[in-house]
């Protein structure tokens, strides 16, 4: 797979709707974040963007925190988030920041097919 180009297609998509870059991404129902992770790697200093993951598996958190460990640079990891909580309800003050808005949410890969209720 190429994270890389799906990624910035997702941003590109983003920009071309509303007119300008995603600097606040929700990844919703992410596993490991690969995404979110590799929106972080592809962006520049000066988009300040970061990166909010939902997802309801402590395993998933776990290892996408791993993955951010090995694939990000300090700075990049500290505008890194993971929820663990369920997509349906989840609270995004749950990361410290209760007035936490986002320019572009996401939901990819048949997500929502785990949704059975």
């Amino acid at each position: 797979r190429d994270f890389d180009e799906e990624v910035e297609f997702l941003l590109n998509a983003h920009k071309k709707i509303s007119g300008f870059k995603a600097h606040r991404i929700l990844d919703i129902a992410a596993g490991p974040a690969r995404h979110g992770i590799t929106a972080l790697q592809l962006a520049s200093d000066k988009d300040n963007l970061s990166v909010t993951c939902v997802d309801l598996s402590p395993e998933m958190a776990e290892y996408a925190q791993e993955l951010a460990i090995e694939g990000l640079m300090e700075k990049e990891r500290s505008n890194f988030h993971y929820i663990i909580d369920d997509i349906r309800t989840f609270d995004v003050s749950g990361d410290g920041n209760a007035d936490q808005q986002f320019d572009s949410a996401w939901i990819l890969l048949g997500a929502l097919q785990h949704l059975t209720k």
